[in-house]
């Protein structure tokens, strides 16, 4: 997947600043071995952890189930498991998005006809937990409901800003203003994939 620096997308950083700073402390429980280091001491970043949790967990099933060598490597697409930790996002593929909502990596975007707009149109607050889908703006319902919990983009990590179509020149710009028909057309492409 395409990795996009979160200052280009101008979203919200703090869960890719969070990873990217994220440390394991070693303890009985975190059994990282050689991720430790030579002395086999301290911390190890957690992008670093997952890798070898990942690998430890792929080895074990492989060796379970008595997969080969040359099959591994096909399994792997002949390519080794890196776990990267930089300050960016990933741009996922657009297969399913009708079925992704909330959208933004932190889900502070209740669904796609909001997303196409420009972040001035965009809801400050919603409620989440909501199981209903909305088909017509493609996301789940977000009116308040008994046990749903109130999304506020003013907090900290929350923030909905960035991955905007508008002819502003600003940071997080990645297309132009769309009219109130192509994002409608745009949406019923979508509900497609």
């Amino acid at each position: 997947m395409t990795l996009v620096n979160v200052q280009d997308i101008g979203t919200d950083p703090t869960e890719a600043i969070n990873f990217a700073q994220r440390v394991v402390r070693k303890n009985k429980t975190a059994n990282l071995g050689a991720a430790y280091g030579k002395d086999g001491k301290g911390v190890v970043m957690a992008g670093r952890a997952l890798q070898v949790l990942i690998e430890d967990i792929t080895e074990l099933w492989y060796d379970q189930h008595n997969v080969s060598k040359a099959h591994r490597d096909r399994m792997n697409g002949f390519r080794d498991s890196i776990v990267r930790a930089p300050l960016a996002y990933k741009a996922r593929p657009l297969n399913g998005i009708w079925a992704t909502a909330p959208f933004l990596h932190n889900g502070s975007v209740p669904n796609l006809y909001q997303l196409l707009a420009p972040i001035e149109q965009r809801a400050q607050t919603f409620y989440t937990g909501n199981k209903a889908f909305d088909p017509v703006q493609v996301g789940f319902q977000t009116d308040s409901f008994p046990g749903g919990f109130e999304f506020r983009t003013d907090k900290t990590g929350n923030s909905n800003k960035g991955h905007e179509f508008t002819d502003q020149k600003r940071t997080g710009v990645i297309g132009p203003l769309l009219t109130e028909e192509q994002r409608w057309q745009l949406i019923e492409y979508l509900k497609t994939l």
